[in-house]
């Protein structure tokens, strides 16, 4: 059965839309976190806790996305940012939960809306 989600381009590359309703932040403030999140989180050490010890996975944003996560837009209060996959992403999805988590932590009464391909 053919992947349906994400929809990719001929070269194998993707654009996702994250939605997230609730914001009250402004629109300066949104850019700012978000462009600090990509420089803070550029790479990612993931530590994993099994029964034989740690495992540690580093992930590098730029090996997923072809740029930061960028600001498309802030409209009554739901943001919708965008995600560019490169066409060899593996861990896309990590990174796309990992960011909404963080978002949600950081700005209470928000919420995911959806994630759509575009």
């Amino acid at each position: 059965m053919p992947v349906r989600f994400p929809v990719r381009m001929p070269d194998g590359s993707f654009v996702v839309l994250a939605s997230i309703r609730g914001v009250v932040a402004t629109e300066d403030a949104v850019r700012a976190w978000i462009a600090n999140w990509a420089g803070n989180n550029a790479v990612w050490r993931r530590t994993w806790t099994t029964q034989g010890g740690e495992r540690v996975d580093v992930l590098n944003l730029h090996d997923e996305f072809s740029e930061p996560p960028s600001f498309d837009r802030l409209d009554g209060g739901e943001l919708h940012v965008r995600f560019r996959g490169l066409p060899e992403a593996k861990m896309w999805k990590d990174w796309l939960a990992k960011f909404t988590q963080d978002f949600l932590a950081a700005h209470p009464g928000t919420a995911l809306i959806r994630y759509a391909s575009i």
